[in-house]
Parts: C-alpha cells; structure tokens; sequence
C-alpha cells in the first residue's frame, strides 16, 4: 500500500506543521477545506471565522463515519468511555472520570480527543490516526461530586471543511463557532474545572480545585490549523521553546 505523505508532525512526537495560515477559533480568522471527523455525528458547514470573533465566510460541508463496536487491545469491548471511581461527598475523593485519548492525523493535520474507547480505536486503525496515549482524566458525571462552581462542560466541535477539533469551555466561544463559523456540535466531552482567572491562572487558586490535578494548556497552529492540547507541562514548555509555529492560548481547563 502506498504511504501518505504527512503534511505536519505533532508536537506531541516532535516537529513543526506546514500548512496555510489560519487563525485559531478563539482568536479570529479564515479558513478553507474538507475532511472527515473519526467521530459518528454528520453536518454541513458554511463561514470560518474564529469561533472567539464574529465573522463570516465560505466552504463545504462533509460528512463523519459512524464508529463499529469492535473489541479493544485492553480488555475493553464496546462503544463508550471507561469510568473509573465512585461518587463521593468530600474529602478523600476520588470522583468517577474517564480517560481522554489523543491521536494524530499527519495528513490532515488534526489532533482528536475522545474518552470513547471505540472511537478512539477506530481513528487509529482505520482513519489514519496515530495513538498519542492519555492525556489525563475528565468528570463523567458533573453531579457525581460536591457543588463545584467552576465545573463546566467542555465542549468538542468539529469543522470538515477545515479538519479542525476544536474543545472549549467558553460557551460564547462554542455558539460563535456553531452559528457563524462552520463547526459542528459533537456534544459534550466530560467535565473538567475552569481557572479562577481565565486571564491569569495561578497555583494558589487552582492548585487541587474539585479534586483536579493538572492543567490542559491549549495551543493553535495557524498555518497548521489543528488545536493542540496536553496536560504535560515538559510537553508544554518543549512546544513553547521550539515548535514556533504553535501559539499558547493559556489554560484551558483542569483534569483529574
């Protein structure tokens, strides 16, 4: 079989992406393409403006494959995530979560985030996705802990004309996406703990928020146009350092 030639290399194996220039959903731009998401939703796409500004524009829709339940290589058979933990009203807790996977398209040069395991499977085998592992661990159940207030959803999207998964917390920022810039709602990947102060995160507020460990520190690629996420802070800062083409846009979010 003939290999296909990757057009950019993740971060999270080292290298730069090469691709037009294009603006990140939460910072402004323009887009054009089409593609396929792993996932099993469908949807027609018109406009590609930064679902952070309002804007218009053009493209064409595409359609995503729906998933087969086929058995897993970790003992797991199935469609869905794999929930780990029990409910819990305080301290120790240690809250029902699943695992986010992350792979990577060189071709399409698009990072995907699913806590469904099938899903996941699906994109690496069949999909042209390679396995990047777990990045960290989101709430499967927001009522499955004590109240929380920075609990929020975090959203995943998908535009096919641009092969872009794009995840946010901003609800703002989802609708713009969904009303004026071509995605598409693929519902709600888990939930996970917002900063105190979007702007200026800092460790005396969010350290152990709801339990949570780590941060998701979210990049773009505008030549690229892929969304980059990872709770690695060595990960993190090697991005910052060398890979020039990705600009920080802060935190995301907290995991378990």
């Amino acid at each position: 079989m003939e290999k296909r030639e990757e057009r950019c290399r993740s971060p999270g194996r080292g290298g730069h992406h090469h691709r037009g220039g294009h603006h990140s959903p939460g910072r402004g731009g323009h887009r054009g393409g089409h593609g396929h998401s792993p996932d099993h939703h469908h949807g027609h796409h018109h406009g590609h403006h930064s679902p952070g500004h309002h804007g218009d524009g053009s493209g064409s829709g595409s359609h995503s494959p729906s998933p087969e339940p086929q058995s897993g290589s970790h003992g797991q058979t199935g469609h869905g995530p794999v929930v780990s933990g029990q409910p819990c009203s305080g301290p120790p807790c240690f809250p029902p979560t699943v695992d986010i996977y992350r792979s990577f398209n060189g071709q399409f040069c698009d990072h995907f985030y699913t806590v469904d395991l099938t899903e996941h499977f699906k994109a690496v085998q069949h999909l042209g996705y390679a396995n990047e592992g777990i990045v960290g661990r989101v709430l499967a159940d927001p009522n499955s802990i004590p109240p929380c207030p920075r609990l929020k959803p975090l959203y995943r999207l998908w535009n096919g004309d641009i092969r872009d998964h794009f995840y946010t917390t901003d609800e703002e920022e989802r609708q713009n996406a969904i009303s004026r810039l071509g995605y598409t709602d693929e519902g709600i990947l888990g939930y996970c703990v917002i900063p105190a102060h979007a702007t200026n995160p800092t460790p005396e507020s969010d350290e152990n928020c709801c339990g949570t460990k780590k941060a998701l520190h979210r990049f773009y690629n505008e030549k690229g146009k892929d969304h980059f996420y990872t709770a690695s802070e060595e990960e993190k800062e090697h991005v910052i350092s060398a890979l020039h083409d990705y600009k920080y846009e802060g935190v995301q979010c907290y995991l378990w």
